[in-house]
């Protein structure tokens, strides 16, 4: 291909290639690298909100006496568990995050889980060791913009 190119054309080509390849694949790499990291810091805040919800409801039913000592409970949210999800609801909403409560077996009708949660929750079915299900999608192509399910 190159035997009537002179030396220094075939090392400029040599170097060119070189750089094509090295380019492409250090492009790779620091996309795989920051996608990582995005989801990373994704489930970090995920797992913030579900700690915090969690201890909410936690000290609520730890202070459930003091609350409503004759536990008549003239308010849902005198409920622990509605004061955790409304926290956790609070605090997704500032981060731009939706929370469901599917069931595949759900009693209200907005309960029913979509594509992805019907698989997530058949998974956990399956996998009682299961901790997490994650899948990333490209939401809007032309933005380029990334969706978690989570």
């Amino acid at each position: 291909m190159l035997r009537g190119t002179k030396l220094t054309g075939k090392i400029v080509a040599t170097i060119v290639v070189t750089l094509i390849v090295t380019s492409t694949a250090s492009f790779w790499i620091t996309q795989h690298r920051v996608n990582q990291q995005e989801q990373d810091a994704f489930r970090d805040k995920v797992r913030q909100i579900t700690g915090m919800a969690n201890a909410t409801r936690g000290w609520f039913s730890d202070n459930l006496p003091f609350i409503v000592p004759d536990r008549n409970f003239k308010h849902l949210q005198q409920v622990p568990v509605v004061v955790a999800w409304s926290v956790a609801q609070h605090y997704a909403d500032a981060q731009k995050m939706t929370f469901h409560t599917p069931s595949l077996a759900p009693r209200d009708p907005k309960n029913q889980p979509d594509d992805f949660e019907r698989r997530a929750l058949e998974n956990f079915q399956k996998d009682l060791s299961l901790k997490e299900f994650l899948i990333l999608v490209l939401a809007r192509k032309l933005q380029k913009r990334f969706l978690f399910q989570y």
